[in-house]
C-alpha cells in the first residue's frame, strides 16, 4: 500500500527508529568482538555467533532497502490555465 511505503520511508528520521537501528549496530559489534577475541569451547557457539551476525546484516539490509526507497514519480494532470501560460511562454521563445 502506498500509505505504508510513505510511513516506512518516514521512519528514517524518527528518533526511536534511529535509536533502535543504533542498538542493532551495537549488538552486531558485540557479536563480532565476541567472535574475534574470545576462545570458544564449542564450535556451536561459533556457529551461533556467525548466524547472529548474518541475521543482523540481513535485517540491516532489508531495513535500509525499505526506508531508502524513492517515491515513484506520479503523473500530474496539467491544469488548463497552466497549459495556456506555457503556450504563451513557448510562443515568446519562438518569436525571439
Amino acid at each position: 500500500m502506498v500509505e505504508d511505503e510513505d510511513s516506512i520511508r518516514a521512519l528514517a528520521v524518527h528518533p526511536g527508529f534511529v535509536a533502535l537501528m543504533n542498538r542493532l549496530k551495537l549488538q552486531r559489534a558485540v557479536l563480532q568482538t565476541t567472535l574475534d577475541t574470545k576462545k570458544h569451547s564449542d564450535i556451536r557457539v561459533v556457529d551461533d555467533l556467525q548466524n547472529g551476525l548474518k541475521w543482523l546484516d540481513y535485517l540491516q539490509n532489508e531495513v535500509n532497502k525499505a526506508v531508502s526507497k524513492k517515491a515513484e514519480a506520479k503523473a500530474v494532470a496539467v491544469r488548463p490555465t497552466e497549459q495556456q501560460e506555457f503556450d504563451k511562454v513557448f510562443r515568446l521563445i519562438e518569436g525571439v
